[in-house]
């Protein structure tokens, strides 16, 4: 737990607002959709938290949850060109983080979660996503290459994510370490991602 503030300022420093990034010219925006993603923390923390959170089920359960993140993920990225104005952007950040909070505490409590639940912040959570990934500047197609790369990046992610936390549940019984670790990352996620809301919403005001 000494990690815990260290973790925490480490990821507080590398925190950005989100933000519509740009397409590399003279591309048709594929990679750059690819590696978006990665480059922005507060996605990562979302796609860790729900890749972790949903990895703690067993996999037959997980249909209803992937598929509705899957289809948050659809929406948000079809609307994600309309998210224009700063209001609309500062008002997805703080929704982001908050969700990354509670995603963050549900692994820390490791608690048998209803699927309805888990459905409910897949749809959310590939929502968040989806509308924090349109690329600023680009064209028609450049845009819809752009958005392509990102789906693919986060399902991949996730279901990667989710595939791991599995195993490691899985291990569990024969390793505790393994369980204990798990929720002390979700402590970390609580405890980065709450810090980055109160700086945001102080930024804000």
């Amino acid at each position: 737990m000494k990690a815990l503030p260290l973790a925490a300022a480490l990821l507080l420093a590398c925190a950005v607002p989100a933000a519509a990034h740009t397409v590399t010219e003279g591309t048709s925006g594929f990679t750059d959709g690819l590696q978006h993603p990665f480059g922005i923390p507060a996605h990562m923390m979302t796609i860790l938290g729900l890749g972790l959170l949903l990895g703690q089920r067993d996999l037959a359960t997980l249909r209803g949850p992937i598929y509705g993140f899957l289809a948050g993920l659809v929406g948000g990225l079809v609307l994600s060109p309309f998210l224009t104005t700063d209001v609309m952007t500062a008002g997805l950040s703080a929704t982001q983080l908050a969700l990354v909070a509670v995603l963050g505490g549900l692994i820390a409590m490791s608690r048998p979660l209803p699927l309805a639940l888990l459905a409910t912040l897949g749809v959310i959570g590939g929502a968040v996503l989806g509308l924090d990934s349109a690329p600023d500047g680009a064209t028609l197609q450049q845009t819809a290459a752009c958005l392509a790369g990102t789906a693919i990046a986060l399902i991949l992610v996730l279901l990667n994510l989710v595939a791991l936390a599995n195993y490691a549940m899985a291990q569990a019984a024969r390793h505790p370490w393994m369980s204990v670790g798990m929720r002390i990352v979700g402590s970390w996620i609580v405890a980065a991602s709450l810090m980055v809301l109160a700086l945001h919403l102080r930024n804000s005001f």
